[in-house]
Formats: C-alpha cells, structure tokens, sequence
C-alpha cells in the first residue's frame, strides 16, 4: 500500500511524543509550555515536510524541537521582570563581572571554537551535536547513521584534541598580552 509522506508525519508524532516531551523537559518547565513546544516543533517540520521532503524526520523533529525549546527558554528569560528598588540597583556592581573577566570569557570561548574547528569533519559533528546540542549518544548515532561505539570515539577524540588546543594555545595568547603589556609600558 502506498503511503503519502504526511502519513510518515502522523505516525511519527505519535511514536515520538513522549521522546519529544522530554527533550523540551530539559529546557521548559511548565507542563502545558511543553506540550505547545512539541506541537509548534511537529506543525514546523511538518510544513517543511511539504516544502523540501526531510530524509530524516524523527532527527529533524527532535531538533526542531530542542530549537523550539531554547528559543522559548530565551525568550522567557527575557519576559520575566523583577521589581527592584534603588538599593538593589546599587547592589549590580557587585555582582557583573569585571571587563577583564568578561573580556577572558570572550577570548576562551572564541580559542574553543577555534579549537573545534580543526576537527575532523565527522569528529566535529559529533562534537558539536553532544556538546552543543546536547544530544545523547543513541541520539547522534541515530541521526548520524553511526555506532554508539563510533560516537563515543569521536566524543573522547574531540575532547582530547579541543583540551590540547586550548592549553597549547592559551598559554601563547597570555604571553602575547603579556609581551604586548610590557610594550606599552616601555613606551
């Protein structure tokens, strides 16, 4: 029997329903939040169904999903307010973080994803979809057509490599600032 590509859609739904509810879990509390996360997550991929044929549509909703989820999450964060008073508004300073250590925070972040750019092609999409995405290893290997043994190797191979990056070159950014501190002295 032949069956139309929404079909895959409908029973895709409901065979990933509660996998779904969980991954928004992660990120949304509110019971009913979640429900409408998975919902829109569904209706999106389903309208992109129509438009491009997905070849993988259990991946594709899942990460639409886990879209979905973060993006309320940042917009929620974003909604909440909270009265304050003019003490408190004098009491921040003590709590930001000073330019040099945000500017640190900058510099790090920018040598990891330096760092992670030099992996292997496979490697770094492994990588990134662990330790970015935040998917499981049955997740990647899934979606990724890979052994959960293969993800694992890639996982401990990118970790080694990004640590050896960042420590090879971090110590070469510090003597940089350091060389270029001394210079300005002198002048």
């Amino acid at each position: 029997m032949y069956r139309k590509p929404m079909d895959k859609f409908v029973t895709l739904y409901s065979d990933l329903h509660k996998r779904l509810k969980t991954v928004v879990r992660r990120y949304v509390d509110n019971p009913v939040d979640v429900e409408d996360v998975v919902q829109e997550a569904y209706l999106r991929s389903l309208e992109k169904e129509r438009e491009l044929g997905i070849q993988n549509p259990d991946a594709y909703v899942t990460v639409a999903a886990r879209n979905l989820a973060l993006n309320y999450l940042r917009s929620s964060r974003s909604k909440v307010s909270v009265p304050y008073t003019d003490e408190a508004l004098l009491d921040v300073g003590e709590f930001a973080p000073s330019a040099e250590a945000t500017l640190d925070a900058d510099r790090r972040f920018r040598l990891y994803c330096q760092a992670v750019e030099t992996l292997p092609t496979q490697c770094r999409k492994v990588f990134t979809l662990r330790h970015v995405y935040g998917f499981t290893q049955k997740e990647i290997a899934s979606y990724l057509k890979i052994t959960e043994k293969t993800v694992e190797y890639h996982v401990g191979v990118g970790l080694a490599r990004v640590r050896l990056y960042m420590l090879s070159h971090c110590g070469e950014q510090e003597n940089k600032a350091a060389e270029s501190a001394e210079g300005n002295k002198r002048v």
